[in-house]
């Protein structure tokens, strides 16, 4: 019988087979892009960076076990006992959400439940499913963009699916949790203390990521260690130059929802589009 703890943000399975316990190895090993690359430039191509990265960790207490991400499902089909539970899960209550949800969004918030990643075309307002699945399923979420520009598109999401939704923001010298989001970039979270991201830790009961097809990236490996049991996924596209697109699915969990194969009136008409001038020093 498989056996899972979910321990600091990792999914610790034991009672596997010899035979199962390397197919999980071996679906959880990657070919390094650093190495290749290296490999593909270098004079000798002679390094000390290992040929492969592998996101999954052994251990031997109370028993042998095998720790993989919390996204990572089985390659096969045997059924998981839960023996214990350190997720995080809230109950907030979020001022009631003001917009109407288009078919395509209604579609792709219908198809998550815990764990998953939304595939949706640019245009079909990925944000607007983020923040409502947030309120649906009243979760503390922390929204982690890849760009500080996204942040300010994210507030202004907000502000429009919801009236006094409460927003923080962990960027530079700022640290505010938001009874209701908080914002944040993948650089600003890497970086961020020890001290700071514990107390992240037991106050987010949500990840939503945003580009999620970015979560093949190091610094992404720091999302790994939240008890946050719902996790969502946002991109337009999984496909990386890399070869770890799998990786992706690691940090929030497989597609659900893939509405790439939808015809182009599902997007946003261009005079629903408004866009905001800043001044630039450039």
């Amino acid at each position: 019988m498989i056996r899972v703890a979910y321990v600091c943000g990792r999914k610790q399975i034991y009672g596997l087979s010899d035979n199962q316990l390397k197919e999980v190895k071996s679906s959880l090993t990657f070919l390094n892009p650093q190495w290749v690359q290296i490999q593909k430039y270098s004079k000798w191509g002679n390094t000390r960076v290992n040929k492969f990265v592998h996101y999954y960790n052994l251990g031997y207490y109370p028993e042998p076990y095998i720790a993989v991400p919390m996204g990572y499902v089985l390659p096969f089909g045997d059924t998981e006992t839960i023996i214990s539970d350190d997720r995080l899960s809230l109950n907030v209550d979020y001022p009631e959400f003001q917009l109407e949800l288009r078919e395509i969004q209604e579609m792709a918030t219908n198809e998550f439940e815990r764990l998953g990643t939304l595939v949706l075309p640019t245009g079909c307002g990925k944000s607007i499913c983020g923040l409502y699945l947030a309120g649906k399923l009243k979760q503390r979420a922390l929204i982690v963009v890849n760009k500080d520009d996204l942040v300010d598109g994210w507030i202004q999401d907000a502000k429009l699916c919801y009236k006094d939704v409460d927003i923080g923001l962990v960027k530079g010298q700022v640290f505010k949790i938001g009874k209701h989001i908080t914002l944040t970039t993948i650089q600003t979270l890497s970086r961020l203390g020890e001290k700071k991201l514990y107390e992240l830790y037991n106050n987010i009961s949500m990840l939503i990521a945003d580009e999620v097809h970015h979560a093949g990236a190091k610094s992404y490996e720091v999302l790994n260690t939240f008890r946050a049991k719902y996790r969502l996924g946002l991109t337009a596209t999984k496909m990386r130059n890399d070869g770890l697109v799998d990786v992706v699915e690691h940090i929030c969990g497989q597609t659900v929802f893939d509405g790439t194969s939808f015809v182009t009136d599902v997007i946003i008409p261009p005079k629903n589009i408004h866009i905001i001038r800043k001044n630039s020093n450039v």
